[in-house]
């Protein structure tokens, strides 16, 4: 059994210097009511609502054994995209492509660049440039974001990219690129001692409430619930005080108190909590705020944490005992606390850890097929000068598991690390389970501190990489759910069974060495038993990706189609495809793949955007082709008449289905029979034209999916657009 890291190298990554479920907030009053001003990108200003990213295609300058600057920027594009899965968000990130010197941008950006950092500091992140917020069209408790950047490390050798640790530090700083601070509920957004998140679970519902807060879609209140209260002591109110509501077993989402001690947990998913109060903890070497935190403003002035106090349950007890129930749509009011002040948060910051043979695994997994499971852990306030300190008491909280009576000692082979055995329960559901820590003077919470699982983690025991591009895994612990990456690029599953997948697998360069990892949507994934020794393969050698666009120049301004031709086949029903102009002015709303080497995009440009040449970069899984200064933006041109983009990127009808448009440019007097319309090349009368509004009906036998709209207007041709063709609705009849 390998142990991690020593105490102090853990507490040193701790400070990742960054700027939770909270945010980067101001207050316009030093005075109740708070009404906190977020800092977050305004997607009502961005088309499409996408937030683009860029990232410096050099990448880190030390590389791990095996690894490579391509697996390294595949994983990036993997980690921004965690934040576009929560369904309650309305946020999307979007790769732009490779930072271009020299090209200024008008549209929010957020930029991903390699620096030598600190010792221990893992990565950094957050907004640099804010807008001024009483700009026309911002939201009032807006102050939009403009530029934000993610800063990795230059040295990666002991951080390889295919890591847990590597792609979880990536989601973290995207988090503070996008607007969420620390969290204390074990999420991607804590700090990583205590982050319970997994690359096959990356974020918590601490995280999602978060996100969804800053950018919520129309359904994320009715879906969940609110708990609102305050926090006390001596009947004044503690600023910056943490809220967790925790379900047993289940989700867990935080928030921080106002400055009058006041708080509102929002995004709370429906079900049974417990609702505890803790003081921060102090902060850590390298960082002049408790884990690193961003204080608010209130009228320019810092506010900053109340008075240290006892770990308080509600209803203002030391142990959990009664839970709070939250519905949908609803606020559970009066969730208060009337906390005890102490000298010091003492215990705090504490880590847990399982091990497959000598591979560790964070946080701990515990496989209900084992009778008894084992935790190694560390921290602060825990530890005495030969085990664990008098006094020291461990309880699940909410659990069927209980710990074995006695088990709690020293490592045999660290005074840094204590161990506990669990007591596993069969009958009990898998999930999180939350670890109480108690001294005779201090108490603390650790949500999610192990995970219970119904078997253990996936292993590859062989990789075979057929002459058609598929790949057979052999090995044990698939499932249904299992996922495959090669590298930071999913692959598509043919078929999967206990001890075998099949996978399509991603596109790469001819003779690019890829580390492949199975994922269990459990949290678990082969690096859990093979986090040192990854599986891999090395692909066949082949012609290399390349690409044309046409039209090669569009002016600023416009919604238009382009087209892209791949020099060979790519089966794009396999991969990952993306296409990316490298700024953030040039936004690609959607793509269609019609042919193994061609697809069609959708794109707006903006009016500000720099003329001239920019890097064109089509990514297809792992495979990349580039067209420096390959794609012109020319100068505004008011006779560019083009089909205005909806917010979801395109036009759509249905088979047999009438198609509506807004044309841009449209000449003043224009008359109906001025315009000619195709589809597809085939011609269709208008129904309709009014203003700028037109309307026409589908040709039969245009086929589902994408088609290619033409307008010519009084004989010249407008830019064209992609519609999409969706099946007709089955219409049902009822008796």
């Amino acid at each position: 059994m390998r142990l991690p890291a020593t105490l102090t190298a853990v507490f040193l990554i701790a400070s990742q210097a960054s700027w939770g479920y909270y945010h980067f907030i101001r207050y316009n009053s030093r005075f109740a009511p708070y009404v906190p001003v977020y800092e977050r990108f305004e997607l009502s200003q961005l088309p499409g609502g996408i937030v683009p990213y860029l990232i410096s295609e050099a990448g880190p300058s030390q590389l791990a054994n095996n690894d490579s600057t391509l697996a390294v920027l595949s994983q990036i594009r993997a980690a921004a995209s965690v934040w576009n899965r929560p369904e309650t968000s309305s946020l999307k990130l979007a790769f732009a492509g490779y930072t271009q010197n020299g090209i200024a941008m008008n549209n929010p950006v957020i930029e991903v660049v390699f620096e030598d950092l600190p010792p221990g500091v893992r990565g950094m992140g957050g907004p640099t440039v804010r807008l001024d917020d009483s700009l026309a069209g911002m939201a009032s408790n807006t102050r939009p974001i403009q530029k934000s950047v993610v800063i990795l490390p230059n040295d990666l050798r002991d951080r390889p990219s295919w890591s847990e640790a590597f792609f979880l530090t990536a989601v973290h700083e995207f988090g503070h690129a996008i607007g969420l601070q620390h969290s204390w509920a074990s999420s991607v957004m804590s700090t990583e001692p205590t982050r319970a998140t997994t690359k096959s679970r990356p974020l918590g519902e601490d995280d999602i409430a978060g996100i969804s807060l800053l950018y919520p879609t129309q359904s994320w209140s009715s879906s969940t619930g609110s708990i609102s209260g305050r926090v006390t002591l001596n009947g004044q109110g503690v600023a910056l005080a943490s809220v967790v509501a925790m379900a047993p077993n289940g989700a867990v989402v935080s928030t921080l108190t106002h400055p009058d001690g006041s708080y509102r947990i929002d995004g709370v998913p429906p079900g049974s909590y417990y609702v505890y109060a803790h003081a921060l903890p102090p902060g850590l070497q390298g960082e002049p705020q408790p884990v690193n935190l961003q204080l608010p403003e209130a009228e320019g002035a810092p506010v900053t944490p109340g008075a240290p106090f006892d770990l308080n349950f509600y209803p203002n007890t030391r142990t959990p005992q009664n839970q709070v129930t939250v519905f949908a749509g609803a606020q559970v009011e009066n969730i208060s606390f009337q906390v005890t002040r102490r000298n010091a948060v003492n215990v705090h910051t504490i880590t847990t850890y399982s091990f497959y043979g000598s591979q560790s695994v964070k946080p701990a997994f515990l496989p209900q097929t084992n009778a008894v499971g084992r935790v190694v852990f560390t921290g602060l306030g825990i530890l005495g000068t030969n085990g664990p300190i008098a006094g020291l008491n461990l309880n699940l909280v909410g659990s069927g598991e209980s710990l074995l009576a006695g088990s709690l000692v020293r490592h045999p082979t660290s005074n840094s690390f204590l161990i506990f055995d669990v007591i596993m329960d069969s009958a009990s559901a898998e999930g999180p389970r939350h670890l109480m820590v108690n001294t005779p003077v201090d108490s603390y919470m650790l949500p999610a501190a192990l995970r219970v699982v119904s078997r253990p983690a996936p292993s590859v025991n062989s990789v075979t990489v057929n002459p058609d591009r598929t790949l057979i895994l052999n090995g044990s612990n698939f499932v249904s759910g299992s996922r495959v990456w090669v590298d930071g690029a999913p692959g598509q599953v043919r078929s999967v069974d206990e001890t075998r997948i099949v996978v399509s697998l991603p596109d790469a360069p001819g003779g690019h060495r890829g580390t492949v990892v199975v994922l269990n949507p459990d949290g678990q994934s082969s690096l859990f038993t093979q986090g040192s020794s990854p599986a891999n393969l090395t692909y066949d050698p082949a012609e290399s990706f390349q690409i044309s666009v046409a039209p090669q120049s569009l002016p600023a301004g416009v919604d238009a189609m382009v087209e892209i031709t791949g020099s060979r086949q790519v089966d794009f029903s396999a991969n990952d495809l993306r296409l990316a102009f490298g700024t953030s002015d040039i936004t690609v709303r959607r793509i269609w793949a019609v042919a193994p080497n061609r697809f069609l995009a959708n794109i707006t440009i903006g009016q500000q955007a720099s003329r001239g040449g920019v890097n064109l970069t089509a990514v297809s899984g792992l495979n990349q082709a580039s067209l420096p200064l390959g794609f012109q933006v020319t100068g505004l041109s008011a006779r560019s008449v083009y089909a205005m983009l909806p917010p979801g990127g395109f036009i759509h009808t249905t088979v047999g289905g009438t198609v509506s448009l807004t044309v841009a440019n449209l000449p003043q007097a224009i008359l109906q029979n001025g315009i000619q319309v195709t589809v597809n090349d085939r011609s269709v009368p208008l129904f309709s034209l009014s203003g700028n509004q037109l309307s026409f009906p589908l040709p039969a036998g245009t086929p589902v999916g994408p088609a290619v709209l033409r307008l010519s207007v009084n004989g010249e041709a407008a830019l064209p657009t992609v519609i999409q063709v969706d099946p007709a609705p089955i219409l049902t009849s009822e008796n």
